[in-house]
C-alpha cells in the first residue's frame, strides 16, 4: 500500500514531490512582487522627473532674476552710482551663482570703490576654478599694481599674457596687455624688466602702425635704450616723414646718444613743424650750445678750436670761484676739499693753454676733461645750473666716454 506524501508547510498532498497549493500561492506572490517593483520604479521616475523639470524652472527663474539685476548694475554702473551697482551685482550673484560674467563685474566695481581685499577675495575664489583665466589674472595683477606689490603684480600680468583669452581679438588683448604691463615697470623705474617686454612687443606691433612705432620708440627712451629709440622714431618717419612729434622724439633720441648735430637737425625740422613743447625747445637750445662750445667739433679750424677751449676754461674757472666763494646756486655750506684742488689743477692748467698758439689735440683732451671734472665737483657741492655749464657737462662727459 501506497504511502501519502504530506507538505510539511500546508498539509496538502504532494504531486510528484511538490505542492500544488505551495507552488500556485508562490507564483502569485512573486508577480505580486514583480507588479509593486514596476510600479514603485514607474512612481520614481515620475518623481525624478517632476522634480528635474521644477529645478529646472527654479533655474531658470533665478537666471532671469540674475540677468535683471546685472542689468540694472550696468546701468547703474554708467550714472556712477557705485552703491546701487554693487547691490545689484550682489543680487545677480546670489540669483546665478555659476555666472562668471556676475562675479567679476562685482570684483571689478568693488575695486572702483576702493574695496580692494573684498575684490581680490572674488577673483582669487574664482581662480581656483578657472587658474588660466586671463582676464582673471589681469584684475588680480592691476589690484597688486594697485597696492605696489611689484612680484605679485608682474606675476598676475604674465599669467594673463600667457593664460587663456576668449573672443576674436585674441592677439589684440594680449598685446594690450603687455602694453601694460610695461607701463607699470616703467613707472617703477623697472628699466630692465620693461626692456626685455619691450624687444617682445616689437615682435608684435604692426610696422605701418604710426602711432604703435612711436609709443614703442618712447618707452625705448625711458628704459635708456636710445639706440633703439631712434630706430623706431626713423621707422614712424618712414611712414610719416612730416610728422611732429615723430620728429621732436627722433631729435631727444639723437641727443641722449651724444649726436647733437643730428638732434638739432630733428628738433628743427619738428619746430618748424608747429611742434613747440618748452621741453623740445631747450634741448634744441642746449644742442646749438654744445656744437657752438664744443672744442672737438668735426670741420673746424685749429684757430676756433683753441678759442672754444680758453672760452669754455675760462667760463669752467669762473664758475668754479664762485662756488668756493659760496655765490653759486644752493649752496650746501663748506665746499668740499676737491673744489680747491681743482682750482690749483686749473690755474697751472690756464697759462699752457693761452701761451700756445697752436692747442693739439692732447692739450684739448686734457682740458676737455679737467673742464668736465670741474663742472661734476661744483655740481655736487653747489648744485645745478643750466646754460653753458650743462652744455659744457654733457661735452666733457661725450669725449671722456669715448676715450675710455
Amino acid at each position: 500500500m501506497a504511502t501519502l506524501e504530506i507538505c510539511p508547510k500546508c498539509g496538502g498532498r504532494l504531486s510528484a514531490g511538490l505542492c500544488p497549493n505551495c507552488t500556485e500561492y508562490e507564483s502569485r506572490t512573486a508577480h505580486r512582487d514583480v507588479l509593486l517593483l514596476v510600479l514603485t520604479s514607474m512612481l520614481a521616475v515620475g518623481i525624478f522627473l517632476f522634480t528635474r523639470a521644477m529645478a529646472g524652472k527654479e533655474r531658470e527663474l533665478d537666471t532671469r532674476v540674475g540677468a535683471t539685476w546685472f542689468r540694472a548694475g550696468q546701468q547703474q554702473l554708467q550714472a556712477g552710482d557705485l552703491e546701487r551697482t554693487i547691490a545689484s551685482f550682489r543680487k545677480a550673484t546670489a540669483s546665478d551663482r555659476e555666472n562668471r560674467t556676475y562675479s567679476l563685474a562685482l570684483a571689478n566695481a568693488l575695486a572702483l570703490a576702493g574695496d580692494d581685499p573684498e575684490a581680490r577675495q572674488i577673483l582669487l575664489n574664482l581662480r581656483e576654478a578657472t587658474p588660466e583665466d586671463a582676464e582673471i589674472n589681469l584684475q588680480l595683477a592691476r589690484l597688486a599694481a594697485k597696492r605696489g606689490d611689484m612680484e605679485e603684480a608682474v606675476r598676475y600680468y604674465r599669467n594673463a599674457l600667457y593664460g587663456l583669452w576668449t573672443g576674436t581679438r585674441i592677439d589684440e588683448q594680449r598685446r594690450n596687455v603687455r602694453l601694460e604691463l610695461i607701463q607699470f615697470l616703467l613707472d617703477r623705474n623697472q628699466r630692465n624688466q620693461a626692456l626685455s617686454e619691450l624687444l617682445i612687443l616689437t615682435t608684435e606691433i604692426p610696422a605701418d602702425d604710426t602711432v604703435a612705432q612711436m609709443q614703442v620708440a618712447q618707452w625705448f627712451l625711458q628704459s635708456g635704450d636710445p639706440t633703439r629709440a631712434l630706430a623706431h622714431y626713423k621707422r614712424a618717419l618712414d611712414l610719416e616723414r612730416n610728422n611732429p612729434a615723430a620728429l621732436a622724439g627722433a631729435g631727444e633720441a639723437a641727443f641722449q646718444l651724444g649726436n647733437y648735430a643730428l638732434s638739432e637737425r630733428y628738433f628743427e625740422a619738428a619746430a618748424a613743424r608747429g611742434f613747440n613743447q618748452d621741453s623740445t625747445l631747450q634741448l634744441l637750445t642746449l644742442a646749438k650750445t654744445i656744437l657752438s662750445h664744443d672744442p672737438l667739433t668735426p670741420q673746424v679750424s685749429q684757430e676756433e678750436r683753441r678759442r672754444r677751449m680758453l672760452g669754455d676754461f675760462d667760463h669752467a674757472l669762473e664758475r668754479l670761484q664762485s662756488c668756493l666763494l659760496g655765490a653759486g646756486p644752493n649752496p650746501k655750506g663748506n665746499p668740499d676739499s676737491a673744489l680747491n684742488e681743482l682750482k690749483v689743477e686749473a690755474l697751472a692748467m690756464r697759462p699752457k693753454l693761452q701761451r700756445d698758439a697752436r692747442v693739439d689735440s692732447e692739450q684739448l683732451r686734457a682740458g676737455l676733461e679737467l673742464i668736465f671734472r670741474i663742472e661734476e665737483v661744483t655740481r655736487k657741492n653747489c648744485g645745478e645750473t643750466g646754460g653753458l655749464d650743462q652744455a659744457l657737462l654733457l661735452i666733457g662727459r661725450k669725449h671722456t666716454e669715448a676715450s675710455r
